[in-house]
């Protein structure tokens, strides 16, 4: 087993720093300050035709593209800490932006996906159409950047838009972003100050925790924490939340716990023996996770829903919030 290095600290809220976009003038290419990353007049067949920031210290920037019907936008901005499922949660709050920008439906295709070079990037792409047009979405994070690619088109096809949006991943290569301060797999660790009350509550969440820290370190590349906490894995969480059960089994199993986590305990116990932690923890994830080796049936998945869809009560890993862990430069 690796060491571990832990910081544990009570759970706290960020508030984030409001900023009116400004636009930068430049001429010939343009630079950003952070990064070092070349934005030219001209990217493959698209102009550009603007640039903006969206911080005062011109970090946070996007840089639009045109040609024809299609456009291209390119942005870098800064990711923080390496905390679990930011990366999941940037890339649903990119969707929510292109939703929020349309009356009608849309629909969307989505799929992990990976960059590798001197380091490894985790990230996910999105096909979304509707009525009118194509639309690429990819964010990766890279260390403590994302780098997110946005093609829109009323003409091109999705065939197109993926080829157009791996050649601009091949020209940008995110890990060159990761190189730039890349995390040593300290950990810092975050508890909720609720679980301090409850015995068997924080014995099942702090193995849960450590679970996902010990397996990122036995089961993840140097070369992949190094761009964020790897949570992108669905093997992680399953090991997690075996964790989580056998505190109480093996550990505690004649403590008394209050009815509220006793019976959160025995729906994920029960989750465990009908053999659905796969695909609970695929559902809980809004399918936004690499299934590496792991299969899901459609005979599995089908039962899984029909279970849930039974269920009065059925616990959240992503809206019950009890500890989270990420990397720390």
């Amino acid at each position: 087993m690796k060491k571990l290095i832990i910081f544990i600290i009570l759970l706290c809220a960020f508030i984030p720093n409001n900023y009116a976009q400004k636009k930068i003038r430049a001429k010939g290419d343009y630079t950003h300050p952070s990064t070092n990353f070349v934005f030219p007049k001209q990217l493959l067949n698209f102009e550009r035709v603007a640039i903006y920031s969206f911080d005062a210290n011109r970090e946070n920037i996007g840089v639009v593209y045109e040609s024809n019907l299609t456009t291209v936008s390119l942005y870098i901005y800064p990711a923080g800490d390496g905390y679990e499922d930011r990366l999941r949660s940037e890339f649903l709050k990119s969707l929510q932006e292109i939703a929020n920008h349309t009356r009608i439906g849309i629909d969307i295709n989505h799929q992990p996906v990976q960059y590798e070079g001197d380091y490894i990037c985790n990230g996910f792409n999105a096909i979304i159409k509707d009525k009118y047009k194509y639309n690429s979405l990819t964010l990766y994070e890279c260390g403590r950047w994302f780098f997110k690619i946005r093609i829109t088109s009323d003409g091109l096809d999705s065939v197109y838009l993926s080829n157009l949006e791996q050649k601009i991943v091949r020209k940008y290569e995110p890990s060159e972003l990761t190189a730039l301060n890349p995390f040593k797999s300290q950990a810092k660790v975050h508890i909720a100050p609720g679980t301090l009350n409850d015995t068997i509550l924080f014995g099942s969440v702090a193995g849960f925790t450590l679970k996902k820290l010990e397996w990122a370190l036995d089961s993840v590349s140097e070369k992949e924490r190094a761009s964020g906490f790897p949570s992108i894995h669905i093997g992680m969480h399953i090991a997690a939340l075996k964790d989580f059960l056998n505190y109480r089994i093996e550990k505690r199993p004649t403590t008394a716990t209050t009815e509220e986590i006793k019976k959160m305990i025995d729906e994920v116990q029960e989750i465990s023996d009908n053999g659905f932690l796969a695909a609970y923890i695929f559902d809980q994830y809004d399918m936004l996770l690499r299934v590496d080796n792991y299969v899901i049936s459609e005979e599995v998945w089908e039962k899984y829903l029909k279970w849930k869809n039974n269920r009065t009560f059925l616990f959240t890993l992503t809206h019950i919030v009890y500890s989270v862990v990420g990397y720390i430069e």
